[in-house]
């Protein structure tokens, strides 16, 4: 196969896990001349050309009417905090990145709630967490994680009120990843979502690894914010930049997904974001 030199994001309506499942196993059947990587909520298509591009996703569109599949080089994003906020029964704040990473493998494998729990209690305790802490974590979702009150509760309902919660954040309606929230009562989501507010909530980006094949295109890379270098033991320069970037650079044909960084205080990002899904612009 030539290697890709251009890429798309494509994202179905849902951004459910189990539309992107269907979606990248249909590709890896039918497809031709394409790579295809699986994101959180989407998939990044890379192909030799972009006429390659346009007649697979033409063609899945096809094949999956339903999913209302779109492609688009804006910034996909999700929500999550910087700070702790608590209001009313409910606070949240960072969860741990190595935690975080934990939680997305262990979503991945599909593990059932009953068997995920433990598997969690077992490795934040590894992580230094206080033994009542740990037995405190009373559910998972998206990157996230809850913790109950000592005394019991109706769990069933207090989950359902966090996962709607994780559903959509605060600046512009994204999911949420990385935060914690510790429920000292029964709570409803629209006590998550304040909790969530008052923690500094901040957006999150997909970056991207590229291995740049020359300085020169190093150097034009550098003067450009959003662009950060990255040592290289092998004397080609290796860098980071927003996933939906690549799509600017068809000659960065060698790339891998890395995890999700911060636009703290970006408010043109946010408002970016909320013009592109329709939402209306509010002061920050």
């Amino acid at each position: 196969m030539m290697a890709p030199l251009w890429q798309q994001i494509w994202q179905p309506a849902s951004q459910s896990s189990a539309d992107i499942q269907r979606c990248f196993g249909w590709l890896s059947k039918t497809s031709h001349l394409m790579d295809v990587i699986v994101g959180d909520g989407f998939l990044v298509a890379s192909a030799p050309s972009r006429l390659s591009l346009e007649i697979n996703f033409k063609d899945l569109s096809a094949a999956f009417p339903g999913l209302e599949l779109s492609k688009k080089n804006a910034p996909l994003c999700r929500e999550s905090v910087e700070g702790v906020g608590s209001v009313g029964k409910v606070t949240a704040r960072p969860l741990e990145e190595a935690l975080v990473k934990y939680l997305a493998l262990s979503e991945a494998e599909k593990l059932e709630e009953d068997v995920l729990l433990p598997k969690l209690k077992s490795f934040v305790l590894t992580m230094g967490w206080p033994d009542e802490d740990a037995e405190r974590i009373v559910g998972s979702r998206k990157g996230n994680l809850l913790l109950g009150p000592a005394k019991p509760v109706r769990c069933e309902a207090l989950c359902a009120s966090f996962a709607s919660a994780v559903q959509s954040g605060p600046l512009c309606e994204q999911s949420v990843c990385g935060v914690r929230f510790d429920a000292d009562g029964m709570a409803a989501a629209s006590d998550f979502r304040a909790a969530l507010l008052s923690a500094q909530p901040v957006l999150l980006r997909p970056m991207a690894r590229v291995n740049l094949p020359h300085w020169g295109l190093y150097q034009q890379m550098e003067q450009r914010t959003w662009f950060s270098p990255i040592d290289s033991s092998e004397g080609l320069p290796v860098g980071s930049l927003p996933l939906d970037k690549l799509w600017d650079f068809p000659q960065l044909s060698s790339w891998e997904l890395l995890w999700w960084d911060k636009l703290s205080g970006d408010v043109e990002a946010v408002q970016q974001v909320r013009q592109e899904k329709g939402l209306p612009l509010v002061p920050l």
